[in-house]
């Protein structure tokens, strides 16, 4: 009703203005399931987070069925390594004397999602406005999300996952992924 007691009647403008307020919600709750690469699934429960060696991160990446990828080797790091129970896993190198398990974002993570679709993914939130892209070796595609810029995901076209790259830095963590030092766990 309004202020002089009348019903007020819907008019086609008020039908087509709703249609495009429910698209754009739509979209973008789409672009947030495309980007989110996995790392925000609460569905996911964790194994526990471990400090591990390099050896032992080459014994666990052999004993998988998709690839743990890992930003190699880093001078007076921590290795943190945590599987969710859908597959995930996260290599985190914890820096200045933390702990496994310290809840601050302050360290580099590389983590590997098992995503049969996963090149697809990143192809698919390449097109949204302001992200930007990087072709990489072997045929890979390197994305970073304007609305998250320190993390970095790319994908290969064959491969069966979808890896991000995420660092307190969005220039390292950039330059990890096109310097072709993330790579798998050998």
């Amino acid at each position: 009703m309004n202020d002089l007691g009348t019903m007020r009647r819907w008019r086609p403008t008020d039908l087509r203005i709703g249609a495009v307020v429910a698209v754009v919600l739509g979209l973008a709750l789409l672009a947030f399931i495309l980007l989110s690469g996995g790392d925000d699934d609460d569905s996911s429960s964790e194994t526990g987070a471990r400090q591990v060696t390099v050896e032992d991160l080459q014994e666990t990446a052999g004993s998988r069925e998709r690839p743990v990828f890992w930003a190699g080797p880093r001078s007076g790091a921590t290795y943190e390594f945590t599987e969710t129970s859908d597959g995930s896993t996260y290599v985190r190198y914890l820096t200045g004397g933390a702990e496994v398990g310290d809840p601050s974002p302050n360290f580099r993570t590389v983590a590997t999602y098992p995503l049969d679709n996963g090149y697809a993914r990143v192809v698919a939130a390449s097109r949204r406005e302001g992200a930007e892209t990087t072709e990489l070796q072997n045929g890979g595609l390197a994305l970073v999300n304007p609305d998250r810029p320190s993390s970095v995901y790319l994908a290969y076209p064959r491969g069966r996952y979808q890896v991000e790259v995420y660092d307190p830095s969005p220039e390292r963590a950039l330059d990890l992924v096109v310097s072709g030092a993330v790579q798998p766990v050998r």
